[in-house]
């Protein structure tokens, strides 16, 4: 998969901005290996950085990599534990895969992740102003839940919506949303192969 998403953090008015790849060798787990932006801004008082001192807004690179392993015994594969960089932290996530609503089916993730937070700006360039770990909980779900026959059932599909809360436990909790997308590589394939026909 190629996946790129922007989230927005509304109290710390923080972006967030991803890129990367995510590879599944079989169903039991994936890999994932990313480059994520963090877009401070100047305005923003729950997140210190170096560059605010001089009333500068500042993006901040770091990687987010790791494995994740899907527990085959429990619930058909719902479950999966991942371990790695969160966000350029050791962190680690539970997430739980969701479709079926009695009336309709519908996949939903819901994902639980803590890593260690950013804690001086001499060091490290960012201090979030937490006494413990980030934590996060958020849902995410796609466009279109079923499986794509369409170009344009492809592109929804591939559409990912996404909405929580950070800062969890904190007196500062806040909300974030964001949207993204996942490609396959034979949807990217088909999608260079439509472009090519439009031209």
């Amino acid at each position: 998969y190629l996946e790129t998403e922007n989230r927005t953090y509304f109290e710390s008015d923080l972006s967030v901005s991803r890129i990367g790849l995510r590879i599944e060798p079989n169903e039991s787990k994936y890999f994932w290996a990313s480059a994520v932006f963090l877009g401070l801004k100047e305005k923003g008082d729950l997140i210190a950085y170096e560059d605010q001192a001089d009333g500068d807004d500042q993006t901040i690179i770091v990687p987010d990599a790791g494995i994740a392993y899907r527990i085959p015994w429990f619930l058909d594969n719902r479950l999966t534990l991942k371990g790695g960089l969160l966000e350029g932290k050791p962190g680690g996530a539970l997430e739980f895969n969701w479709e079926e609503w009695g009336l309709f089916d519908h996949p939903i993730l819901f994902v639980l992740e803590a890593r260690d937070a950013y804690n001086s700006v001499a060091d490290e360039d960012i201090h979030e102003n937490l006494n413990g770990p980030m934590i996060r909980a958020w849902a995410k779900t796609a466009l279109w839940g079923k499986e794509p026959d369409l170009w344009w059932e492809d592109i929804l599909h591939a559409t990912k919506l996404y909405a929580g809360a950070s800062r969890i436990g904190d007196d500062h909790m806040e909300f974030f949303a964001g949207l993204g997308l996942e490609w396959k590589d034979k949807d990217i394939r088909s999608l260079i192969s439509l472009v090519g026909m439009a031209n």
